[in-house]
């Protein structure tokens, strides 16, 4: 967690201390979308389900529209957040609905 967030915020000017988790009962979730050419480009956690040990984690992503005015500049969309899942013994990443 400590290495992620330290490579996650490098280049930030206003990077802020390590947010605290307790994982015994709690995990952290991220999602990259990469490099994106503009901006307009965006990814969610929309949502996370524990059925049995299985936690599905459901991910939204949105795009510009054609001809939509955007930032010229590089970006690079990410969501983190921290889910309660004590008894998750597998994770999975779907898209949602």
């Amino acid at each position: 967690w400590q290495k992620l967030w330290r490579q996650h915020t490098s280049t930030s000017t206003a990077s802020g201390p390590l947010p605290t988790v307790d994982f015994d009962k709690e995990i952290v979730a991220a999602v990259f979308l990469g490099e994106k050419p503009t901006g307009g480009y965006n990814v969610e956690i929309s949502s996370a389900e524990l059925t049995d040990s299985l936690l599905t984690i459901f991910v939204k992503e949105t795009s510009p529209n054609p001809g939509a005015i955007v930032t010229q500049g590089f970006t690079q969309p990410f969501h983190i957040v921290r889910i309660e899942a004590a008894t998750a013994e597998t994770i999975s990443f779907r898209r949602a609905p």
